[in-house]
């Protein structure tokens, strides 16, 4: 026959079922079971019962009012359950409990019930994992906000022996707690990474196209004078150039160029770098025209719709502007000589500034001989020059 301890008043202060070894003197029969011993108390007033020889499998608790916290607490070595050895129900419902320590429950091996539903645990460390009997774990309305590692490990290991109920209602706090730890994060951490990735891309890539002209131009004079292919990258060293010019044109405007070189190079001894005569064989074209101009005191653009409509002439134009910003320190050594009027109109909005800054010639439309001989006579004597801005227009072409 299994025996069940029930303890109403007057012992409902703190145990329905105690094995305390006390040492307060005061002892009588408990009214409410002639088999246990009753101890009170005298500073505190608070009644215990030693029922150890009842061999007890069962000790429920029928009364809300009880304040079996206070002890449990205190109770670090575990003797208040030390000898319960074959208890199978326990009931700690409502009993103002705090906290729990982890001895409390090291004997119950036999437990197959365990309540300690409304009360005000924080938290639930206290091994389980010797209750091989488990089938009924309630926590819930207490104020839990965590359940640690190790009791969740215990949990799962009695499921997987037995059908184990763990009854945790009436905690939000942990169920959101809980459902915010074992969330997957995989699509955010995508997501962000992606939008990260994205961002930083397009702010790269802003950065390179901004600066793309200078981040050319410096890999290709830094690859140059590491191999030695020029002898002078540096215009601001005082050292002497290999070309007076070299002449930026469109491959469709080769036969006008070609004249003008020979009149030049023959009238005014000047020395020309025309890409289709002086590139090095076997070289790069992009290598080529960055040391063409490195070399030469000035560029010479022939502007016209073929020029601007030519990749790699935009990439002279462009290159001959790093070099006057980065490695002749603001020198103007960019010359525009426009063969066609609608050319200065279509030009790019960023070389505005060499059109307002007068740096460039237009060549006399339908000029005689003498307007040509003038027109070569200025852009001569500004080749041979350390000052790269001139005036020249059709309008006065012939001064």
């Amino acid at each position: 026959m299994k025996q069940m301890l029930y303890l109403l008043h007057p012992v409902l202060w703190v145990l329905p079922m105690v094995v305390l070894m006390l040492t307060e003197k005061e002892t009588f029969k408990c009214s409410s079971n002639h088999n246990c011993t009753c101890y009170k108390r005298e500073d505190s007033g608070i009644v215990f019962a030693d029922c150890s020889n009842l061999k007890l499998q069962s000790a429920p608790l029928f009364n809300d009012e009880n304040v079996l916290g206070k002890v449990l607490e205190d109770d670090n070595s575990g003797n208040t359950f030390r000898n319960l050895v074959k208890l199978t129900t326990l009931n700690l419902r409502s009993n103002r409990i705090f906290r729990l320590p982890p001895a409390i429950f090291r004997n119950l091996n036999q437990l197959e019930t365990l309540v300690i539903s409304d009360n005000s645990l924080s938290e639930f460390s206290v091994p389980i994992g010797n209750m091989q009997r488990l089938k009924r774990l309630d926590l819930s309305n207490n104020q839990l906000l965590f359940l640690d590692e190790k009791t969740r490990n215990a949990i799962d290991s009695l499921s997987r022996k037995k059908i184990l109920h763990v009854n945790v209602t009436g905690i939000d706090n942990l169920v959101q707690v809980m459902e915010k730890h074992c969330v997957s994060y995989i699509v955010t951490i995508v997501i962000l990474t992606s939008l990260i990735f994205i961002t930083l891309t397009t702010i790269f890539g802003r950065i390179l196209y901004r600066y793309r002209w200078k981040l050319r131009y410096m890999y290709y004079v830094a690859r140059e004078k590491y191999r030695d292919n020029v002898e002078n990258l540096d215009g601001t060293t005082g050292s002497s150039f290999h070309f007076d010019a070299f002449v930026s044109y469109a491959e469709k405007d080769r036969r006008f160029v070609i004249k003008l070189v020979k009149q030049l190079e023959k009238e005014h001894n000047l020395k020309l770098c025309i890409h289709h005569r002086d590139f090095i064989p076997g070289t790069g074209i992009a290598e080529n025209i960055t040391n063409a101009i490195h070399n030469s005191r000035r560029t010479v653009t022939i502007m016209t719709s073929h020029f601007l409509d030519s990749y790699w002439c935009m990439f002279e134009l462009n290159m001959a502007r790093m070099e006057a910003i980065y490695s002749r320190n603001g020198e103007n050594i960019l010359i525009l000589v426009v063969l066609e009027k609608l050319a200065i109109a279509n030009l790019p909005f960023s070389f505005i500034d060499l059109i307002e800054s007068n740096s460039y010639q237009e060549f006399p439309e339908n000029g005689d001989d003498s307007e040509e001989s003038a027109f070569r006579l200025k852009l001569a004597a500004t080749l041979k020059s350390r000052e790269g801005d001139f005036r020249t227009s059709s309008s006065n072409g012939a001064a």
